[in-house]
């Protein structure tokens, strides 16, 4: 997963490939974060084979969520220390 910018980007102490900060203006960041998360098991197809909402949404939570803990926790400690989070990628969750 890579992040492509006419801003430049820093890698910065502690972002461990988890997010990168990009540089809009001197003196000002924004942190980027990746995401790729797992495809399978799919909701839309577990809801086909008759599985209940309370079901998909548990399946959800058991497939993507821990995928995507470390970018939860770094997104509060940035946003704690007022740098805006932009979270983007492939979620594979309609």
């Amino acid at each position: 997963m890579q992040v492509i910018s006419k801003y430049p980007l820093l890698d910065p102490p502690g972002g461990n490939g988890i997010y990168t900060l990009v540089q809009p203006l001197p003196g000002q960041v924004i942190a980027i974060e990746n995401v790729h998360l797992p495809s399978t098991p799919y909701g839309p197809e577990a809801v086909r084979d008759g599985a209940t909402l309370d079901e998909v949404m548990a399946l959800e939570r058991e497939t993507r969520l821990p995928s995507i803990q470390d970018q939860i926790t770094a997104a509060k400690q940035l946003l704690a220390k007022d740098i805006p989070v932009i979270l983007i990628g492939d979620f594979n969750a309609p």
